[in-house]
């Protein structure tokens, strides 16, 4: 296999764009008008100067990248847990920039910790990544920074400035453009103390939480005031708004565990109680097992998850409740946003249990490759790397000049080889000992890995469910590029052919990347998934199928699978004749009711119905009658037996769907001395 070629890494991250590969330079001298509060917030231990003793040393200098990440790790609290980074840790994450050299000593904690963490994005120019540490920074992106660590959307930064001036609380003037010197940066940062963030908390109240000195300092400065309503305003979980519990700092071991500390000393049951966090990841919003423990200090929980996070990925973990010894209670959840760096060697993804997993598709001679992680993209789409096998790994074949390797995503490439194409066999592909983004190596290898037997995409109906009586939503295990009706029957039908699908509709993908159709029938099902006969239905794929997912997969064919029932029960009759006789007081009888399945007895009580007339004394839903049955009691002489019943509380099938009661929900009905069968 022909050597690898050498390309720069790529790095992929957002939130906050600096000026990219401008000189850097000194501001012209200007007025200096910004100076006490620099002092203010160097005594808040919001600002670090040039000069130690002095922080009005260098204010006229223009504000610098890497400067401008420690004013704002400062700002909102995450300065301590970047300069807690490993030097490796710092090294991995700086090294997707050709410029890392450039990053002063004193920044490159905050800087690797920004670029870790999605806040910080490079630049390219001709094929390198550049972080611009002593680029300068304009006022625009500094406040769009500022916003979105509040909680804000951005949807065009060229008016983050005047959005952030909008924000109730804040001091910043709308009107400042350009580059920023350090001086107009601290003026920024001093206007923004009281704004408050979409939580509704000022960023001041965060930074003072529970310090009793900095509080004072903030009071006596008027940042923050605490009126007595203030004071005692309980939260909504009983505690004191000022005393609540919160979250200090965040860090995230690796890819195995996570440590919140909290300001306070917490109760060991909440704390150690993993259903009070969630950690989840953003791309799918799929969450991670996770167990809870609480150090010896009773302000730590180590959050151990169950399987290793994937490198290079966006997390989000959520803090949903946290109790402290005094009984006070987080009003509401704290989220925290990280990004894992790269601590595995890159894999290919060739177990079929696995998905997605490597696939090929012999019509259009197309092979899917799909690697563990996001790769270098250069090396990733170099043909020299890649050789097919269409005699089950014998005569490997470089590809040619009509073949191709093209992008699927980061981590995913297509191979388009002309000699697989219509052979109808399972290819084989070596693949070279490329590189991922932080250098590592395929597999920690320089010999070539082969993927072997590469088998067809696995496309298949996920679930089916009864919607309505005439609707069926179909969730497929991936998404789906195109769906058509006519390839799923219904199933196990008495006459075979009486109910066929009529369209498909809604046509979605949901939170999990899986398509969704709602199939329309040309006739009803009952509501507990059974024809006229009573027969369950299910559905299956037909032989040939034209239904494909996105990368151009064919569904399953033949596949079955039974339907849900996720459809409401129907009151379907009800004993009703004009017997105008009367009972006794206290005389006994019985109303039967009957629905379109099985009701769920464990949700009914006497108080689900009322009777006119009558005391309910007892209410039953025996299996397989699909009725309910209310045993009554006359409340006095010559109690008509022809009455009305009426549902008060919501009623549940056996698979849990509810019948509300609504208006209409009476029933005239005629007693019977013993329940009606069905």
């Amino acid at each position: 296999m022909r050597n690898l070629r050498k390309l720069a890494l790529a790095f992929v991250a957002f939130a906050l764009v600096f000026t990219p590969l401008t000189p850097s330079f000194a501001a012209d001298p200007a007025v200096i008008g910004n100076a006490d509060k620099a002092a203010t917030l160097k005594d808040l231990g919001l600002y670090a100067g040039v000069d130690a003793q002095n922080p009005n040393v260098g204010l006229e200098n223009a504000l610098t990248t890497q400067d401008s990440l420690i004013f704002l790790a400062k700002l909102f609290g995450y300065y301590d847990t970047a300069s807690k980074l490993t030097a490796d840790e710092t090294a991995a994450a700086l090294a997707k920039f050709d410029d890392a050299a450039s990053i002063s000593n004193y920044a490159k904690n905050v800087v690797a910790y920004s670029a870790a963490n999605s806040i910080l994005s490079g630049s390219t120019k001709d094929g390198k990544f550049f972080v611009g540490a002593k680029d300068t920074v304009t006022a625009a992106r500094f406040a769009t920074f500022m916003l979105k660590q509040m909680g804000y959307s951005v949807v065009d930064y060229k008016q983050s400035v005047a959005k952030l001036a909008e924000t109730k609380g804040s001091k910043i003037d709308a009107v400042l453009t350009g580059d920023l010197t350090r001086d107009a940066a601290v003026g920024m940062m001093y206007g923004v103390l009281t704004a408050e963030k979409g939580s509704g908390k000022t960023i001041i109240a965060d930074i003072v939480g529970n310090n009793a000195v900095l509080k004072a300092k903030a009071e006596e400065l008027g940042l923050s005031e605490v009126t007595p309503a203030q004071a005692s305003t309980p939260n909504h979980s009983g505690g004191s708004v000022s005393n609540q519990p919160g979250v200090v700092s965040c860090i995230v071991d690796k890819d195995e565990s996570l440590k919140i500390t909290f300001n306070k000393e917490l109760d060991l049951e909440v704390a150690n109680d993993p259903t009070n966090y969630a950690v989840k990841k953003l791309s799918d919003n799929q969450e991670i097992p996770l167990s809870a423990v609480t150090d010896a200090s009773m302000r730590s929980v180590d959050l151990t998850f169950s399987y290793k996070l994937e490198d290079n990925t966006d997390y989000q973990l959520s803090v949903k409740k946290c109790k402290d010894l005094s009984g006070n209670v987080n009003a509401s959840a704290y989220t925290y946003n990280f990004t894992t760096l790269d601590y595995k060697n890159p894999t290919i993804i060739d177990d079929p249990e696995i998905e997605p997993h490597c696939f090929a598709i012999s019509e259009t001679g197309e092979i899917f490759i799909i690697y563990s992680e996001a790769m270098n993209e250069g090396q990733m789409l170099d043909k020299a790397n890649y050789q097919v096998s269409i005699a089950q790994g014998a005569d490997y074949t470089d590809l040619g000049a009509n073949d191709t390797v093209t992008k699927v995503n980061d981590r995913t490439v297509k191979l388009c080889f002309q000699q697989f194409k219509e052979s109808n066999v399972n290819p084989y592909v070596k693949v070279a000992s490329i590189m991922d983004l932080a250098g590592k190596r395929l597999y920690d290898a320089v010999v070539p890995y082969t993927v072997e037997n590469i088998g067809a995409e696995n496309v298949h109906i996920e679930g089916a469910q009864l919607i309505e009586k005439n609707k069926i939503k179909i969730i497929f295990n991936k998404q789906m590029g195109t769906v058509s009706g006519s390839d799923i029957e219904l199933t196990n039908l008495t006459t075979p052919g009486s109910i066929s699908v009529e369209s498909c509709e809604a046509n979605t993908v949901n939170s999990e990347g899986k398509t969704e159709v709602v199939l329309i029938l040309d006739h009803g099902l009952a509501t507990d998934v059974t024809d006229a006969a009573g027969a369950m239905i299910g559905i299956s794929t037909i032989a040939d199928s034209l239904s494909q997912s996105q990368w151009g997969g064919k569904l399953r064919s033949q596949f079955a699978i039974g339907l849900e029932d996720k459809t409401a029960p129907e009151i379907v009759m009800w004993n009703q004749d004009n017997d105008d006789s009367t009972l006794a007081k206290d005389a006994a009888a019985t109303v039967t009711l009957l629905f379109s399945e099985d009701m769920k007895e464990s949700s009914l009580t006497l108080q689900t119905f009322q009777v006119a007339g009558f005391t309910i004394t007892n209410i039953t839903a025996p299996a397989g009658t699909k009725s309910i049955i209310l045993a009554v009691q006359a409340n006095a002489d010559n109690t008509p037996i022809r009455t009305a019943v009426t549902q008060t509380l919501e009623i549940y099938d056996v698979a849990g769907n509810t019948l509300l009661p609504v208006p209409g929900s009476t029933w005239t009905v005629t007693l019977e001395d013993t329940p009606i069968a069905p």
